[in-house]
């Protein structure tokens, strides 16, 4: 809920409407709890700052998860879950106001948090109840990204961002000088949000450095282990940072990036262009290779354990590539396909394709299931530890399949 929803002086706290006095008594309880648990003797001027963790490149781990866009801070796409195998049915759906692009990610407490275009960030129970709901000010495109702490931070196309406690207080917020509709990558104690350029803020919401690049990134960035944030432009420019927001390198990818860039093992850097093509770059920028599918590539690759790239495209298919630039299967969909692939535990692939399905495939592409869910299905799933599919539709629909 909001507090517009809630008469009187009450306002909305933990999903029901509270006496603001309340809150605070409330509030003040928990502090004085939290405080008596502590084991730390000092005092602390500001509560609300996160000891930083490193993001040294050894912070930058292989595999996957659901906190995040991709999964983890390398957009591998992997997750530490199984999926379904066979014919899924729907569990559950709950609707929100308007289409869902953002996948959704997957709380501390289990709450799967999904973004709308209806201007609000809701979490949701595994049962498909409603546990909060916030509403902001401007349309949310991309995924919201979910710190250790459990709070969780996102960004909408007015310019705010904005991170919220997991019980969907606000405990902090920004504005940009652009549209966020990429969504934000977290490593280490830094967050990375693109917009005007790249963002680097910590996990109190401070900025630490910003780049611009003369245009709106619609890239989600990656961190790459050997210390680097990567992100594409509308230039047609790969740009690569040091954390601390200094240039790295530059390279030409040839046309427009919408999707963002997915970090192999062995460090190479995987993007899709406008111009239909998917090309790798080694950690210095170096080209080594490209491959062309035939139509544009505006979603993020995910890359399987055995460095095999599966990547989506508005040709309708879904394509496999091995390492040396091979093709190792294709699997043909009747609709464009912006959903990025995940990749489940046992390296089942799962999308979403604008013929209104969403599809299972197996490790060497081959059709599991398929489930019409009535709209395009642009949203990229998630899958939680009970192994139900997690996905957003263009009719607003947040659907658990099983």
């Amino acid at each position: 809920m909001s507090d517009r929803e809630c008469h009187a002086d009450r306002i909305c706290h933990e999903g029901a409407c509270r006496f603001l006095d309340q809150v605070r008594r409330q509030l003040d309880t928990q502090g004085q709890a939290v405080a008596a648990a502590s084991d730390a003797a000092e005092d602390k001027t500001e509560p609300d700052i996160i000891e930083p963790a490193p993001t040294t490149p050894a912070s930058i781990k292989a595999g996957g998860g659901t906190a995040m866009f991709m999964g983890d801070a390398r957009h591998t796409g992997r997750l530490p879950h199984l999926g379904p195998k066979g014919q899924v049915r729907e569990a559950w759906v709950y609707r929100t106001g308007s289409r869902i692009y953002a996948a959704p990610v997957i709380g501390i407490d289990g709450s799967i948090i999904v973004n709308s275009l209806d201007q609000t960030l809701t979490a949701v129970s595994p049962e498909g109840n409603l546990r909060w709901r916030y509403s902001g000010t401007g349309k949310y495109y991309g995924s919201a990204v979910v710190t250790p702490r459990g709070d969780v931070i996102a960004g909408s196309l007015d310019g705010n961002l904005v991170a919220l406690t997991s019980h969907g207080q606000v405990r902090w917020q920004t504005k940009l000088s652009d549209a966020i509709d990429a969504s934000p990558v977290l490593a280490g104690d830094r967050v990375y949000v693109a917009a005007d350029g790249l963002y680097a803020f910590d996990l109190a919401g401070r900025m630490h450095w910003h780049v611009p690049v003369g245009a709106h990134v619609r890239s989600s960035p990656a961190v790459h282990p050997a210390g680097l944030v990567v992100f594409g432009t509308p230039q047609g420019k790969v740009v690569a940072l040091k954390l601390d927001g200094s240039p790295a390198w530059q390279a030409d990818a040839g046309a427009n990036i919408d999707g963002g860039p997915a970090i192999a093992d062995d460090g190479r850097i995987v993007i899709g262009t406008d111009a239909g093509h998917v090309l790798t770059f080694d950690a210095q920028g170096k080209l080594l290779m490209r491959f062309e599918t035939g139509d544009d590539v505006r979603g993020t690759p995910a890359i399987a354990s055995d460095g095999t790239v599966i990547v989506g495209s508005y040709d309708r298919s879904m394509t496999a590539i091995n390492p040396d630039g091979s093709v190792k299967w294709r699997f043909e969909t009747a609709g464009r396909i912006r959903s990025s692939p995940r990749i489940d535990a046992a390296g089942n692939i799962y999308f979403g394709s604008q013929d209104d399905f969403v599809y299972g495939l197996s490790p060497d592409g081959k059709l599991l299931f398929r489930h019409n869910l009535g709209r395009d299905v642009d949203s990229s799933p998630v899958i939680d530890a009970n192994g139900t599919l997690l996905v957003g539709s263009d009719d607003g629909g947040l659907y658990a399949l099983r």
